[in-house]
């Protein structure tokens, strides 16, 4: 998708490879949730295929790479080292830009998930809305039902998605999160990465960032895509570095 660095700390390779092999198993064994038994192989494949050709863990120099290894957590704040060691290539920073066409130079964003992690979306929405009365607002969401009632509530407003609401699950009963594709064709799952990755960038040159509070089993924080937004936004020089030069 991008040329990309590989990057990491090799003496957690073996540890991080051997809890994610746990993880995959627990979650094909789990009857509620789908696990199409191809990524199972397909993570035997790259684990066979990293241990046969043994591969380098490099430091910060940026080199062509078909893959990234990233040794922890994929979202939040601990991201900002990780993107500071990335660049996207021209065609994906091309494909994001034009996502992003229709953004004037000054407005606000707005991040809410609300399918594995939950939050009082509706109420929160209502509390900002004269906040942002005459204000473009950039809204990023993986539930189309929050797309939806932003587009009808922030009615002083001019609301603008990257993602379709036709991307997102429309069935209640099977709302994901926005980066569970493995049931989608390849080219879905492209098309709706660079989505993603479109609405990283939107949030974080947002003029105002507003983002929510989620709960998920008792327990309650911020979504790790609305930190790493945050801290992009914060440390404008990384974003610059990983978008690479104009």
């Amino acid at each position: 998708m991008s040329s990309m660095l590989a990057a990491g700390l090799q003496h957690n390779t073996k540890h991080n490879i051997f809890l994610r092999l746990i993880n995959l198993i627990k979650y094909t064994c789990n009857p509620k949730k789908e696990f199409p038994s191809f990524r199972i192989f397909s993570f035997i494949q790259l684990y066979t295929y990293l241990k046969k050709n043994k591969i380098a863990f490099i430091d910060r120099q940026f080199r062509n790479e078909s893959m990234t290894i990233h040794a922890s957590s994929g979202g939040g704040l601990e991201s900002l080292q990780m993107l500071k060691l990335l660049r996207l290539n021209k065609n994906i920073r091309n494909q994001i830009l034009t996502k992003l066409k229709d953004l004037p130079h000054d407005y606000d964003a707005i991040h809410i998930r609300h399918t594995d992690y939950q939050t009082d979306y509706q109420t929160f929405i209502q509390s900002i809305n004269s906040e942002l009365a005459g204000r473009t607002v950039l809204i990023c969401s993986d539930n189309p039902d929050v797309l939806k009632f932003a587009k009808e509530n922030l009615k002083l407003s001019t609301v603008i998605c990257v993602t379709k609401i036709d991307q997102l699950s429309t069935d209640p009963s099977s709302h994901r999160p926005a980066h569970y594709q493995w049931h989608l064709p390849l080219n879905h799952r492209r098309n709706r990465n660079v989505s993603m990755l479109a609405e990283l960038v939107g949030l974080s040159k947002s003029t105002r960032l507003f983002f929510t509070i989620v709960k998920k089993d008792g327990q309650e924080g911020h979504s790790g895509f609305s930190q790493l937004a945050d801290g992009l936004r914060k440390n404008p020089d990384i974003l610059a570095n990983w978008l690479g030069p104009n």
